[in-house]
């Protein structure tokens, strides 16, 4: 990364703790820092650095509120690796499970060209590159559930970056669905543009002169190049919704088909009223379902889709269980019709225009319906000028 920062050095150690101490003074909310490319941090500084932290910054007991969470970027694909240097850490910090999405991208990716016969073109069913049972091999959840922080896409893996790694559109609410409703997937990290939207290609204004630093040189945002929040921003909300009321309890997995695969969490009494959620996935062309249990207390229930990509209703049998269906090429999470919270997710719509984008549309629209003449028109700050100067005149008897 050509830092040249030579972390054994007494003074380098020392302002570099004492910052970490200045920092905490200047932000007394922050609740933790991310070490971006740790790898190139020497192992040794990162630990003292830690233990530095915990001792004169955030001495709370661990997994207190009050203990700062450290998450570091080590971008290697080795789980196992990974998992020791988090031992070497003495469990302290969190990494990314770069295994996951390499995962997400390489079974997302060959289900793109998946076909139902063998005599077609393309990746047939069954195959081990399309294979959803597969998706948790050898990730950093599986080695350090409680150290792990998972994702989909992020700054480094979006389109046209150095790590770039490319997740199949269709499969994008299947991997945060994964990642934010199941037990022991790590912490789930949400990105912006997925979230929110976001530009990719900038197009830059003109410096003055080639000398000139000023804010001329900044990228600024090209409408042309805009890039939608993920389904529109209807899906990802209500996953981040469903995680906190329903998302606790006993999981059970049916990972039993390689293209149709399920869980469900049967929720806490003390979260939600005890509501649970079930979720089932494919990724093949065709229509499936999955008899999974959700638990005796809730027999007798009606479920729905939270998504709405799946219609029709699921009643929860005497003994817990349900037949719960999904769309081809499709995520379903299903939820009590009646579970506390359930008309509020139902009801909420995640403002995304953080842009502005449907305010300067609106604007562009009324300009444009004024005419040409509309552009001579004075300014409201022009017309309150003279309206004031009118004023005075009046008072004083001025011309």
């Amino acid at each position: 990364m050509f830092a040249d920062i030579d972390h054994a050095h007494p003074e380098v150690k020392r302002d570099i703790f004492h910052w970490t101490w200045w920092l905490k003074t200047q932000l007394p909310q922050l609740g933790g820092l991310r070490l971006d490319a740790i790898k190139h941090y020497s192992y040794a500084f990162v630990r003292e650095l830690l233990a530095h932290i915990d001792r004169h910054v955030s001495p709370g007991l661990p997994g207190s509120p009050d203990q700062w969470y450290i998450v570091g970027e080590y971008w290697r694909e080795d789980s196992e690796f990974l998992a020791r240097y988090i031992e070497y850490m003495h469990h302290r910090l969190s990494l990314f499970d770069v295994q996951l999405v390499s995962n997400f991208s390489r079974i997302s990716q060959a289900s793109e060209h998946l076909q139902s016969s063998a005599t077609a073109p393309g990746i047939t069913y069954g195959s081990p590159d399309t294979d959803l049972r597969l998706l948790f091999d050898d990730t950093l959840c599986i080695w350090k559930p409680h150290n792990t922080v998972s994702f989909v896409v992020n700054h480094d893996t979006q389109s046209g970056q150095s790590l770039e790694t490319p997740i199949a559109p269709f499969f994008m609410p299947l991997a945060y669905s994964l990642i934010m409703l199941r037990a022991n997937a790590g912490v789930p990290c949400v990105f912006w543009s997925d979230l929110y939207g976001s530009f990719g290609v900038t197009s830059t204004s003109t410096p003055d002169s080639e000398d000139d630093c000023s804010l001329n040189d900044t990228p600024l945002p090209d409408p042309q190049h805009w890039k939608p929040p993920m389904c529109g921003g209807q899906v990802l909300p209500k996953l981040m919704l469903a995680r906190r009321l329903w998302a606790y309890g006993t999981q059970h997995d049916y990972f039993d088909h390689p293209h149709c695969v399920g869980f469900t969490r049967t929720g806490h009494y003390s979260q939600s009223g005890g509501a649970g959620v079930a979720c089932v996935m494919a990724n093949w062309w065709e229509h499936a379902s999955k008899r999974m249990y959700v638990g005796v207390e809730h027999a007798g229930e009606v479920w729905t889709d939270l998504l709405k990509f799946c219609p029709g209703e699921v009643v929860i049998d005497e003994e817990g269980w349900g037949v719960f269906p999904v769309a081809a090429r499709s995520v379903a999470v299903w939820v009590s019709k009646e579970a506390e919270g359930r008309e509020g997710v139902d009801a909420f719509e995640l403002d995304t225009d953080v842009y502005g984008f449907n305010k300067r549309q609106q604007e562009q629209a009324y300009e444009s319906q004024r005419g040409p003449a509309a552009e001579e028109e004075p300014e409201d700050w022009m017309v309150a000028a003279r309206g004031a100067a009118a004023e005075y005149l009046a008072m004083t008897g001025s011309d």
